[in-house]
């Protein structure tokens, strides 16, 4: 997916973009290593066989600063000769040695001994140990101890994702902070009134965004400045959480040295996580924060195995986390592959064996840099600013997540304009009014919870019917159009109001008084399809899409759903391609930067799938593929084409090993 600088809240982004240097973007691969103080030379024997056997090219050696003990501790005066050590171990090395400035205002983390300085006020009015921005003893100690690593002429610098005020924080509403915003808007403000305002009042949120931004800016400036002061040549990388990536391109560049291409780490870890299933709404997550990141930056995933084990992240699954980032637009990784707290060394040898392994895999797919067609998840032009995210951040329940990367149906996450896009009631919410309209001239199915939030803003005219919350004799089930099929599930549906006499009627929802009572009757439509007064043509569910896997979400993860999903879509217009099989997957199709035509496809499930069968509406289906090897090279595989809508790629789908193929014309 090509990445974009989106305007709105962003604005300041895109003139960043636009000055920027035009320094050539490449892959970057980057792991993170301990300084223990002991085992160095094992450490640097190992990261020196990293180099030449994966693609690792830079070494970033830890350095938490966030200050402990009364008076704060020099943690530098330790670091700075246990980090020339490694600097001496590694000469000559074919890779870069930095530093990791893992913490600086701190991730909370409270240690034995506390530094009695001013600390960040949440919205809760709780103080967790984490220090302010603005504060002038944390700045002086930030700047003394960032100048003594500085002196080490390390090759690089990445400033870590602690340093950041509102994912997980929502800002600071210490003293600091609320005279800063008393300069700045000429108001008095407590914590209360100014959370009050910041949602009622855009003046006053974008006011209060700014100031979180700067009071950021600040730290990765005292950062930069220590640096230059040694050397303005040494690189320095930025980390980057969710909520704060509309600052995240500032402050990558801020961090830079001049004329050096940004690089940004994003915030798209999946920590402990135990099943393949929530793979397309981590997609969706990463896709967001690419949007907001212009084209001339370098963007990294992070396929973090903290704390390093095995027990955390199986090494399948880093591989599978790289892979799915780098088809999503990333440009290389920030792997945890050694133990940091601990000399725990066979803890790390099965990761290594998979970067060796899948080194060319992941080179060539970083190459490859697709862009995805298929029915379009809508990524945000203009997104509005919002603090929802003061509290915990989570990817939008998405049609992507519910359905369409468990049917096999093939979709981009994008803002693009696309023939048929699929809105759900949560990734609607991120979308200005303006977007809203636009994607109603063309074709757009939506799930009962997505009429609702389009019918609450007005939209309910143009979707064809006013979409209520259920009330009612309950759905007992739904029967399609050819008055045989059901869906045999109680549906949690969605009431359609004043529905227009020439919305087509393509199921309905049946009450029955008890279970084996053969009569039913009619409570309301299931499904309905409506062209508008724009030109465009909706199709409208009243079932809502899953928000878990559990017993109750069988009313929509079914066969006969996906059937109707799939119909729906092509009433639309949609001519992706899809597998009929049962197999939960995701399949993906689109282009290569150089035009190849490429195919991808993901067990979602647990189950590897032998072969993989697909439809293509609109006759594409390809005669020949070459499937992307482990080392980078590509191998034939067989294709059973009946016609030119059908296609069997004779190529087993493992689990958790993502598939690229590429069309041999």
């Amino acid at each position: 997916m090509k990445r974009m600088a989106v305007a709105g809240v962003f604005a300041a982004a895109v003139c960043a973009a636009a000055q920027a240097a035009s320094a050539p973007v490449g892959p970057r691969w980057l792991n993170v290593l301990p300084l223990l103080g002991e085992h160095e030379e094992e450490l640097a024997a190992d990261q020196r066989e990293l180099f030449g056997s994966t693609a690792l090219d830079a070494a970033a050696f830890i350095v938490t600063l966030t200050p402990e003990s009364d008076p704060a501790f020099d943690k530098a005066a330790v670091y700075v000769p246990r980090f020339k050590r490694m600097q001496a171990l590694l000469k000559g090395a074919k890779g870069q040695c930095g530093v990791l400035f893992q913490a600086t205002i701190g991730h909370g983390w409270v240690p034995d001994s506390k530094t009695p300085w001013q600390k960040i006020v949440l919205p809760n009015g709780s103080e967790p140990y984490i220090f302010c921005p603005l504060g002038g003893d944390f700045r002086a100690y930030l700047k003394r101890q960032v100048a003594q690593i500085a002196a080490t002429r390390p090759d690089f610098f990445m400033v870590d994702d602690d340093t950041r005020l509102v994912t997980g924080r929502g800002g600071c509403f210490c003293p600091l902070h609320l005279a800063e915003m008393k300069r700045r808007t000429g108001r008095d403000f407590t914590r209360e009134t100014l959370l009050k305002a910041i949602d009622a009042e855009p003046a006053v949120a974008r006011a209060w965004d700014k100031l979180l931004e700067d009071s950021i800016a600040g730290v990765v400036g005292t950062v930069r400045a220590a640096f230059d002061a040694v050397d303005p040549s040494i690189p320095g990388e930025f980390c980057c959480c969710c909520g704060d990536v509309r600052h995240a391109t500032r402050l990558a560049r801020l961090a830079a040295a001049p004329g050096q291409t940004p690089v940004l780490r994003l915030n798209n870890g999946r920590y402990c996580l135990e099943t393949a299933r929530d793979y397309p709404a981590w997609q969706h997550a990463t896709a967001l924060q690419l949007a907001a990141v212009p084209d001339d930056v370098v963007v990294l995933d992070e396929p973090d195995t903290c704390p390093q084990n095995r027990y955390s992240m199986s090494a399948a699954d880093l591989h599978a986390h790289l892979s799915l980032a780098l088809m999503e637009g990333c440009s290389g990784g920030k792997f945890w592959i050694t133990r940091t707290g601990a000399w725990e060394p066979a803890s790390g040898v099965a990761y290594r064996e998979t970067l060796r392994r899948n080194r060319g895999f992941h080179e060539a797919l970083a190459a490859l840099a697709p862009k995805w067609e298929g029915v379009r998840i809508p990524l945000p032009r203009n997104p509005p600013l919002s603090f929802a995210c003061r509290g915990a951040w989570n990817a939008p329940m998405s049609w992507a997540w519910a359905a369409f990367g468990r049917f096999g149906v093939a979709y981009a996450f994008t803002a693009d304009d696309r023939p048929v896009a699929a809105l759900a009631g949560d990734d609607s919410k991120r979308l200005p009014d303006e977007e809203i309209r636009e994607l109603l001239k063309r074709g757009l199915l939506l799930d009962g919870n997505g009429a609702l939030e389009l019918t609450r803003r007005g939209f309910g005219e143009l979707i064809g019917a006013r979409a209520e919350e259920w009330s009612g004799p309950v759905a007992s089930f739904e029967l399609l159009a050819d008055g045989k099929t059901r869906i045999n599930a109680k549906i949690a549906a969605v009431k359609f109001a004043g529905l227009d006499p020439a919305a087509k009627i393509r199921s309905t929802l049946r009450h029955r008084a008890a279970a084996l009572d053969d009569a039913s009757a009619e409570v309301g439509a299931g499904a309905y399809v409506f062209k508008n007064k724009l030109g465009g043509t909706v199709a409208v569910l009243a079932d809502k899409l899953p928000e878990s896997v559990s017993l109750d979400s069988f009313h929509f993860l079914n066969e006969t759903r996906k059937r109707q999903v799939v119909a729906l879509l092509g009433e639309l217009g949609d001519k992706s391609p899809y597998t009929p099989s049962d197999a939960e997957a995701m399949v993906r199709w689109g282009r290569a930067k150089d035009g190849t035509r490429l195919l991808a496809a993901f067990v979602s499930g647990h189950d590897d799938m032998p072969e993989l069968p697909l439809v293509f509406p609109a006759g594409d289906a390809p005669k020949a593929l070459e499937r992307l090897q482990p080392d980078g090279s590509w191998l034939a595989v067989p294709v059973l084409s009946a016609d030119a809508n059908h296609a069997v790629v004779a190529s087993k789908i493992e689990f958790l090993s993502p598939a690229v193929f590429r069309v041999v014309r």
